[in-house]
This record gives C-alpha cells, sequence and structure tokens, in this order.
C-alpha cells in the first residue's frame, strides 16, 4: 500500500508541475502581451514627438528662408537706389580679396 501511496503522490506532483507550466506559459504570455503593448505605445510617443519637432523645424525653415528674401530684397532696393555706390563697394571688395588671396599665394 505505501507503493500505492507513493505513485499517487508522484501521479499528483506530476498533474501539479503540469498545472504549474500550463500557468507559468499564461503568465509569460501576458506579459509579452504587456510588454508589445508597452512598446507600441512608447512607438507612438516617439513618432509624435519626432512629428512634432519635424514641424518645429519645418516652421523655423520657412522662418529663416522668409528673412533671407526680405534681406535680398532690400539689399536689391539699396543697389537700386544708389547703384555708383554698390559698384564701388564690389570693387572695393574684390580689390581686397585680390590682394589677400595675392598674398597667400606667394607664401
Amino acid at each position: 500500500m505505501a507503493i500505492q501511496e507513493m505513485e499517487q503522490q508522484v501521479e499528483d506532483l506530476k498533474e501539479d508541475m503540469a498545472k504549474l507550466r500550463g500557468d507559468l506559459t499564461n503568465i509569460f504570455q501576458s506579459l509579452l502581451d504587456a510588454g508589445k503593448a508597452e512598446a507600441g505605445e512608447v512607438r507612438q510617443q516617439i513618432e509624435s514627438k519626432a512629428m512634432e519637432q519635424l514641424e518645429s523645424l519645418k516652421g523655423a525653415v520657412q522662418a529663416t528662408r522668409e528673412r533671407g528674401q526680405q534681406a535680398v530684397e532690400k539689399l536689391g532696393h539699396r543697389v537700386e537706389q544708389n547703384p555708383m555706390m554698390s559698384v564701388l563697394g564690389a570693387l572695393g571688395i574684390g580689390f581686397m580679396l585680390g590682394v589677400i588671396l595675392d598674398r597667400s599665394g606667394r607664401r
């Protein structure tokens, strides 16, 4: 009879181990699903912040472009108002660059 009791206890342990294995599988699957959901949320947050930064950057580029166009227009108006001074200024800058480049070429 002691052998039958031991065999029954072994069978009970086997059943308990099978239940435990099933429970652990369910727990790991739940953790995996929760991790996937969390990763999806984090990915969405990162994408959202990246899009916000991109829109901000686009706005900054547009503002810089507009300021550049305004500066070019102002310069154009100044050249139209005083063309002789503009030509003399360009000649002076060209002369200075020529002297600087000539001296650096001799070294």
